[in-house]
């Protein structure tokens, strides 16, 4: 039996002892935790030079042996995040989900690890085990956001037990399955994912909502990753050169895209650098010459106004041999075949492609316009206004014969044409009609009115006659100034176009020049007659003016 001395020291050695142990143990655990830390730490030091350097393999050893080594959620966190950096380089997630499924397992306290880990399983489309994680409703509007984008992606309807797991989210599934433009704007904003926003632009452009469309790719897809969508936006709105620079920035990444030299070439005839849609058309023609008929087409027409006309030839016959069932192709075959004398020729291919397409509108009228050439106007005009009345919605030929009778001053019937358009078609703002109506206020002694007309109709379409006519009301209502700006524009979209001179020019130099000497500056308005002159020596305003300002000297 120890005495009780003995008991004493005993007691002291041993609780020495146990708090030598205890502290022993804490020593160790720190010990062991900085070990681990400083492991970790190095793996992922390694891996990411792995990863930086393109070492993928070597940086998924590393990366697994760290998440062997972790011991605290902290450090698990920033070993999932080289994991997931690595998932979007290799596009392999496989490692990614199974290491976030085993954190959330290990710590299942830590809320962001287990929002990792239904995002994991969410990117690689495990959506029902994503579903099946949570029977009871997230506590964070973050983990409610996956769950809702599971049962998004799923594409099915809700019951009310799965509707009230995601109590935040829960008016984005009670649509009907109608998805607007404005909700899925309103998906992309709340799951930080553009996607939604690319789908929302999508509906707009197929709703034809051009404008909106089109803002929405400004605001949500600036990425590069959706260059190609956001600039088809921008091209459909007439933002060429935004729509070039999104375009062309894919055109240099893709190999040989027909479909976008196409596109591209068609936006260097907007802007007028007409070389460069040559060079566009050539290269679509070159990469696929059986994708389509208007690489040949558009390349011929710029190649007919800019004289070059056997190229023109060659390419418009190779583009009918090409493409023997297209319209367009035909048309415009048929008419090089008038132009260069052989009109049977282009009558019976017209007439052939008639009875393959009886109801084409565009056929119809070119073979009217056909006889046109081997008879008098007025047999032509009745010709035109019997076509017509048969075929009400066809605008070119509802525009062609409104002006006819506008130039032989039949008012009511220029009138009657334009309504009987409208009724037919259910338009009833035309720019050309607008014009019209401008014309025949003008003619009937209302300047204010036809003001009114040809300015909404400037406003409707930038063309060149709609600027002049509009020029010409404004000289008689004395704003002189208004009046020379748009015959300025006019000017400018005549010599923009392929055939920039000529007697077009010569009228719209003509104007500037009455202008000129109505605001007192003599000297000006002869230098343009000189100029409109040399684009046309027969011009009858021209003359007029020059003799009214010889007789002033």
């Amino acid at each position: 039996m120890l005495s009780l001395k003995s008991r004493r020291t005993l007691f002291v050695l041993f609780s020495f002892l146990a708090l030598f142990g205890i502290s022993a143990f804490v020593f160790f655990r720190f010990f062991f935790f900085q070990q681990e830390s400083q492991s970790v730490q190095e793996y992922l030091q390694k891996a990411d030079n792995f990863i930086s350097s393109g070492y993928f393999q070597e940086a998924e050893r590393l990366i697994a042996r760290a998440f062997a080594a972790v011991q605290s959620d902290e450090v698990m966190l920033r070993v999932l995040k080289r994991s997931f950096l690595l998932s979007e380089k290799t596009e392999n997630t496989a490692m990614f989900l199974g290491q976030a499924k085993k954190a959330a397992e290990r710590y299942p306290g830590n809320k962001q690890i287990q929002y990792t880990a239904l995002y994991a399983m969410l990117r690689t489309g495990a959506l029902e085990e994503c579903i099946r994680r949570y029977a009871d409703s997230p506590e964070t509007r973050e983990l409610q956001g996956v769950l809702a984008e599971a049962y998004l992606r799923m594409g099915k309807d809700l019951s009310d037990t799965e509707l009230s797991r995601i109590p935040q989210f829960q008016e984005y599934f009670t649509a009907a399955g109608e998805y607007t433009p404005g909700i899925l704007t309103r998906l992309a904003e709340t799951f930080k994912d553009n996607r939604y926003a690319l789908d929302a632009m999508l509906l707009y452009l197929k709703n034809g909502e051009i404008e909106p469309a089109y803002r929405l790719s400004l605001k949500m897809l600036s990425d590069y990753d959706y260059d190609e969508p956001a600039g088809l936006a921008a091209y459909d709105y007439g933002k060429w050169d935004e729509a070039k620079v999104r375009l062309s920035r894919i055109n240099r990444q893709a190999e040989k895209r027909t479909d976008l030299e196409l596109i591209l070439g068609d936006i260097d005839i907007s802007v007028q650098k007409y070389d460069q849609a040559k060079e566009r058309f050539d290269n679509a023609i070159e990469y696929d010459p059986l994708f389509s008929p208007n690489s040949y087409l558009n390349y011929a027409t710029i190649l007919q106004r800019q004289g070059f006309s056997q190229k023109a030839r060659y390419l418009l016959e190779k583009a009918y041999s090409v493409f023997p069932e297209s319209v367009p192709a035909g048309v415009e075959y048929a008419k090089l075949l008038f132009h260069h004398g052989e009109q049977e020729k282009a009558q019976d291919l017209v007439a052939e492609m008639q009875k393959q397409y009886p109801e084409n509108t565009e056929l119809g009228f070119l073979r009217l316009s056909f006889v046109m050439a081997s008879t008098t106007q007025d047999i032509w005009i009745e010709n035109l206004h019997n076509y017509f009345q048969e075929n009400p919605e066809d605008e070119r030929a509802a525009e062609i014969l409104m002006y006819a009778f506008l130039r032989y001053r039949h008012l009511d019937r220029a009138r009657r044409i334009i309504t009987a358009y409208s009724e037919a078609s259910g338009e009833s703002e035309m720019p050309w009609a607008m014009e019209a109506e401008g014309i025949i206020s003008a003619l009937d002694g209302n300047v204010d009115a036809a003001g009114t007309m040809l300015e909404k109709a400037v406003r409707g379409l930038d063309r060149w006659d709609f600027h002049y006519n509009y020029a010409v009301i404004l000289v008689e209502q004395g704003r002189l100034e208004d009046a020379l700006a748009e015959a300025t524009a006019a000017g400018f979209i005549i010599s923009s176009g392929l055939s920039p001179g000529g007697p077009m020019i010569a009228r719209v130099l003509s104007l500037q020049a009455e202008i000129k000497i109505r605001q007192g500056r003599s000297d000006d308005a002869r230098a343009l007659l000189q100029k409109a002159l040399e684009h046309d020596a027969t011009n009858p305003f021209a003359w007029e003016l020059v003799k009214m300002l010889e007789a002033r000297k």
